[in-house]
Formats: structure tokens, C-alpha cells, sequence
């Protein structure tokens, strides 16, 4: 096989080329010898070749300009930018089409080797057969002749007189012995001879009275175990079938490895003696982010900007602690109003971290800014719809969230929940933009599962109809949700006018509703039904919104002048 992939050429392009005539012999021999098949793969390897080609001399071109500019990083960098490139090609390619071929191959003399040996073999057999026939009781000289036998048979079981052992020998197969031999008896020396192989029987006595041998040791097949340092050297004897998926999968190109290089360190760490500058810190962000940057350095120090878009998830987290601290022991010369405008955006890239203990603290520091810090500085009317704005759609996509954290929905709830109990004025905003009608177009159906749940909990927490959730508010999302495609959405909004309805004047919610008595809707139609049953003084359950959409009974003796109102 060549050589060319694995040697670093000063010259790549070079290489391909040779690479190139080498496949098209091979090519040529194929179509030669009607191998259609090999010849499909040749012409695909020209094709990846060509391209290699081409892409290493446009990496070559960069590297010869790199070097005219004495920046010898980027030509190193190219070096093994076309070294792994060529990698890549020659791997697509059946590495036989590489094997060089003479410009004239012979043909193949097999078949006619094979046609001498037999015609040899049946003259030397007829000879035989005659000279054996002829002449049965010939002379010694004449013995020669006649085959010899290949194999001797050997009794399993011994009989009452042990014979002598005999053992044969490969006589060309008997390697020399490295220690000084001892001395034999006359009549057990192996002659020598260079003589076609033959095997040579060598007595053994039964039993040696002597404690020395006087026979030659032969060497006996041992299972020999190679010393631990010798394995090593062993390994290339015995090569191990290669994986080319499993190594072009773990492939790694040089920029790809100097970028996880780079990043396994954190961007503002304070690696050795460098001290991180407002300056350094503006560089390494988006330019998107600096302006709010320079505005976090000045109202929270610069450590605590910095840990704002660190890579490290507890730096994230005590940038949000800090934040917290900041706001509740005000010892700057920052207005109240000014430090919640420089906090928000940082609670808003808190609550969209992908890890739930961020999250967990940007929830905190949202709760006590609802709850707390509006409240003790008067800023609920001025800055209580700009916070509500800014997450209140995050809150309800981290409702439908069960996929990366499972811990996610419920510690979103809990937080709405506490958000609602606490300032009427602050749940009164949050829930005018949690009862906003559904995005039919693009949203989530967990999404949407959550922010039914979120309405659903604010009513029995609340006690609607009141000051905060009005009864049309009710209806009107009762109604959304009873159009919507899941089935779970469409229990939760006719569990909400179920309720609604029990609390709230019957009929102007009647009204709301859609007309029942001709509706192909099964869900309205049990909706009508059990609506008849709560005036006619049956109590209906709807403290749960998992109920299914078909009622358990439907009354059949229910007049249908009852529906009119």
C-alpha cells in the first residue's frame, strides 16, 4: 500500500497528483480485465482526489502568502489544515486503488503452473505405477521408486511391550541450538544432508539408565507468553480491524481543537497575573450586550457584570445573589428606579438559563422585586408594567418546559402562585397579560397547558369574580381555551366557566356562551348540560381540571325549554 497518506509532503498537491495516476492505472487495469466494479470505485476516487486537489492548492496558496507575511501560526495552522483534509479524502477512498501497478502488467501464469504440476504429477504417477508392477521383487536400488508413505499410523492404546519411541523430525525444520551441544553416541547421529525435506525417525530409548539423554532434544510447539515490554513491538503483527466510521466520527480538525482549547477555560477568568479591565470585558461580549455592560459595571461593580456573562454557571448564580444584596442594602449614589432599570435585564437572562439553579435564583429575585421592592419604593404604578412585560412570557414558556428539567414547571408555578397572593395591584398586571387570548399560530401546546394551569390556579387562589379577575375576564379566556386544539386546554377553560358560573350572574355568562341548542360540539353540548344541572340544583365538582371531555351522565328527562333563558 502506499505510503503517501501518512508521510507530511513539503508539497500535498504533489502527492494528489501521484495519487491521481495511481488510480487511473488502476482504473485502466480494471477496465482491462472487465472488473466493472473496481473501476466504479476508481472513478470515484478521481473525483475526491480532484476535489482534494483542489482545496490543498488553495490552502497551499494561503500558506506560501502566510509565510511571505512572516506569520508562521497560520502557516502551521494550514500545514495541518491540509493534513487533515487529505485525511478525510483518502478515507472515502478503497485504500487498493492506491497500490501502485506496473504500466504493463503480465498476465497471470497460474493456470498454467497449475497445468504443468498436474501433468507432472500424473507422468510421475503412471511411472511409478508401472515400475512397481514390473519389477516386484527389484533391488534395493530400485526401492527408490516406489512412493513413499506419508504418515505412519500409531496405535492408540500400547501394547504389553512397549516399543521404542520414535520421533519425526522436518530435518530442514531442526533450528540450531544456541547452547553448546552435547556430545552424541554414533548411533544417534542425524545425518545431513540438503536433500529434499524428508522425515528422519530418531529411537528413544524406553527407559534411560543414565540421568543425561543421549539423544538429540527436539523442540516441542510451547505456548510462550511474550514479556509485557515486548507487546508493544508485538502490536503491528497483530493489527486489529479498523473502524473508519468510529475514526472519521471522532475526527477533530485543528480549529475545531483550538476552539475547545480556548474554551475550556472562562472567558473573564483572571488567569495568572492578567487583571480583567471594564475594557477587556466590552471586547469579549457581543457588541449588542456593552452598552447594558458598561451600565452593570457602574451600578454593580465590575466582577459583578463580569459573572453576568460568565460561562460558569456559579458565577451566573452569585451575579444574581450580588444583584439582590445590591438592591436591598441601596448604599450607592443610584436612584432606586435606576438600579431596578440595570437589574431587569439581568433577571430576564436569568430566567432563560438553561440551568435550573440560575433559574431557581433569577425566580428569587423576581419575586422580591414584585413583591418587595416596588412596594418599599413606590415604583409598583411606574415600573410595576415594565417588569411584568419583560417576563411574563418567559414564566409561561417555562411552564410547558418538562423536557431539559422536570423541576422547572413546578417551581414556575409556585412562584406565579406567591406572585399573585402577594401585591393586588402587581396580580392584577401579571394576570391581564396571563389571560391574553393563545397564540394559535406559532406557540407551544405545553406552553399553552401551562398558562391554562396558571389561570386556573389564580381563580381558586383569588376567589374570582373580584376587584382582580373580573367574570368576563373569565369567560372570555374560558371561551379561548374551550376553542383550542388540545383536550386538556378545553377542560381547564369549560372547568373555569363551570365555576364561574356557580359564583357569577348565570345569565349574562349565558350570553357569552356559544348557542348549544344546535351545536355539533360535543364539549359545549355537555357544557349546556351540565349548566342545566347546576340550576336545577345539582352541585357540580370543578375542582380539578383533569376531567375528560364526555360527562359521566347526561340527563335524558331535561326539557329543553329549561336551556332558553
Amino acid at each position: 500500500m502506499s505510503s503517501l497518506s501518512s508521510k507530511p509532503d513539503k508539497n500535498s498537491s504533489k502527492d494528489i497528483q501521484e495519487l491521481l495516476k495511481i488510480v487511473a492505472r488502476n482504473k485502466a487495469k480494471a477496465v482491462k480485465e472487465e472488473n466493472f466494479t473496481l473501476a466504479k470505485k476508481a472513478h470515484f476516487a478521481q473525483s475526491q482526489l480532484e476535489a482534494a486537489l483542489n482545496d490543498i492548492k488553495g490552502l497551499e496558496n494561503s500558506k506560501k502568502e502566510a509565510i511571505q507575511n512572516d506569520d508562521f501560526d497560520q502557516a502551521q495552522e494550514l500545514t495541518e489544515e491540509m493534513q487533515a483534509l487529505k485525511k478525510h479524502y483518502l478515507s472515502q477512498i478503497d485504500q487498493k486503488l492506491l497500490e501502485d501497478v506496473p504500466n504493463d502488467p503480465r498476465p497471470s501464469t497460474s493456470k498454467s503452473t497449475a497445468s504443468t504440476i498436474t501433468v507432472k504429477s500424473n507422468k510421475s504417477r503412471s511411472s511409478s505405477r508401472s515400475n512397481f508392477g514390473t519389477s516386484e521383487n527389484a533391488d534395493s536400488d530400485e526401492e527408490s521408486e516406489v512412493p513413499r508413505k506419508l504418515f505412519e499410523r500409531i496405535p492408540i492404546s500400547p501394547p504389553s511391550t512397549p516399543p521404542q519411541r520414535r520421533k519425526y523430525l522436518f530435518e530442514n525444520d531442526i533450528k540450531p541450538n544456541t547452547r553448546k551441544p552435547r556430545r552424541l553416541n554414533d548411533t544417534h547421529q542425524i545425518p545431513r544432508s540438503t536433500s529434499t525435506p524428508t522425515y528422519v525417525p530418531i529411537p528413544e530409548p524406553a527407559y534411560m539408565p543414565t540421568p543425561e539423554p543421549t539423544y538429540v532434544p527436539t523442540p516441542k510447539p510451547e505456548l510462550y507468553i511474550e514479556p509485557k515490554p515486548q507487546l508493544s513491538k508485538m502490536e503491528p503483527l497483530t493489527r486489529q480491524p479498523i473502524n473508519k466510521f468510529y475514526e472519521k466520527e471522532n475526527q477533530i480538525l485543528p480549529a475545531i481543537a483550538k476552539k475547545k482549547q480556548d474554551n475550556k477555560e472562562d472567558t473573564f477568568s483572571n488567569a495568572g497575573d492578567e487583571i480583567l479591565t471594564e475594557e477587556k470585558l466590552l471586547n469579549a461580549i457581543n457588541p449588542v450586550d456593552r452598552a447594558y455592560a458598561s451600565q452593570a459595571v457602574a451600578h454593580f461593580g465590575l466582577e459583578t457584570a463580569a459573572n453576568i456573562y460568565s460561562k460558569n454557571w456559579q458565577n451566573r448564580r452569585d451575579a444574581l445573589k450580588d444583584i439582590k444584596s445590591r438592591l436591598k442594602n441601596n448604599s450607592t449614589k443610584h436612584s432606586p428606579q435606576s438600579l431596578l432599570n440595570t437589574a431587569l435585564p439581568a433577571i430576564v437572562k436569568g430566567l432563560s438559563d438553561q440551568l435550573f439553579n440560575v433559574y431557581a435564583e433569577a425566580l428569587d429575585l423576581l419575586k422580591y422585586v414584585s413583591l418587595k421592592y416596588l412596594e418599599k419604593h413606590g415604583l409598583i404604578k411606574s415600573d410595576g408594567p415594565k417588569v411584568v412585560n419583560r417576563v411574563y412570557q418567559i414564566l409561561i414558556s417555562r411552564t410547558g418546559d418538562t423536557v431539559s428539567d422536570g423541576r422547572f414547571t413546578p417551581a414556575t408555578h409556585e412562584t406565579i402562585n406567591e406572585l399573585i397572593r402577594g401585591n393586588s395591584e402587581m396580580a392584577m398586571l401579571y394576570m391581564q397579560k396571563f389571560m391574553q387570548p393563545f397564540n394559535m399560530s406559532g406557540g407551544s401546546v405545553r406552553s399553552d397547558q401551562g398558562k391554562a394551569k396558571i389561570v386556573w390556579n389564580a381563580v381558586n387562589i383569588l376567589k374570582a369574580p373580584n376587584s382582580i379577575i373580573s367574570e368576563k375576564q373569565i369567560c372570555k379566556f374560558g371561551n379561548n381555551c374551550m376553542n383550542h386544539t388540545d383536550s386538556e386546554v378545553r377542560n381547564i377553560g369549560k372547568n373555569l366557566i363551570l365555576y364561574v358560573y356557580m359564583k357569577g350572574d348565570r345569565t349574562a355568562i349565558r350570553k357569552t356562551l356559544p348557542r348549544g341548542e344546535s351545536s355539533s360540539n360535543h364539549l359545549i353540548r355537555s357544557l349546556y348540560a351540565e349548566l342545566d344541572r347546576i340550576d336545577g340544583g345539582k352541585e357540580v365538582k370543578t375542582d380539578t381540571f383533569k376531567t375528560t371531555s364526555r360527562p359521566s351522565s347526561r340527563p335524558s328527562s331535561v326539557p329543553t325549554s329549561r336551556r332558553k333563558v
